[in-house]
């Protein structure tokens, strides 16, 4: 929420018509490629940009609508990554993955996201409250695992 809109794009956005996209951090040169040839994985990409950009406008406009971007969530995110990691040691790769992969990844795990249990289709009430616990987890995870 704290971030200016200019920064968001700056540490977001990907920049695949520059030569030398993804040089240093994805490893697989034929994925690099792809990403820079082929529109419909760039949409994969932007589509990702503009959900974290909708994501914070929503926080600033209807959740921390007096400003106050200092409310927490009691779950430090950077720290269940860590856990993975360390958990997961030997099959850890982060330059492994394609930016459109880890994209698709994080949409397939938000959408499965439950913070309300037992709300069914036609629980109006229930779709609300839903939707108001997980938007800021969901800003909150998007972030943190951003491509």
């Amino acid at each position: 929420v704290g971030m200016k809109h200019v920064d968001v794009i700056k540490n977001f956005k990907h920049d695949y018509h520059d030569p030398k996209y993804g040089e240093g951090w994805i490893q697989d040169v034929q994925a690099r490629r792809e990403i820079r040839e082929q529109v419909d994985l760039q949409e994969i990409l932007d589509e990702e940009l503009e959900e974290l950009q909708r994501l914070k406008k929503v926080l600033c406009e209807e959740v921390f609508t007096d400003g106050d971007d200092g409310q927490h969530i009691p779950l430090n995110v950077d720290r269940i990554i860590e856990v993975a990691k360390a958990m997961y040691k030997n099959d850890w790769d982060q330059g492994a993955y394609s930016p459109v992969t880890i994209a698709e990844e994080v949409n397939k795990l938000l959408k499965k996201l439950q913070v309300v249990v037992g709300v069914t289709e036609d629980d109006a009430l229930g779709k609300s409250a839903q939707e108001n616990a997980t938007i800021i987890l969901r800003a909150h995870l998007r972030t943190a695992l951003a491509s």
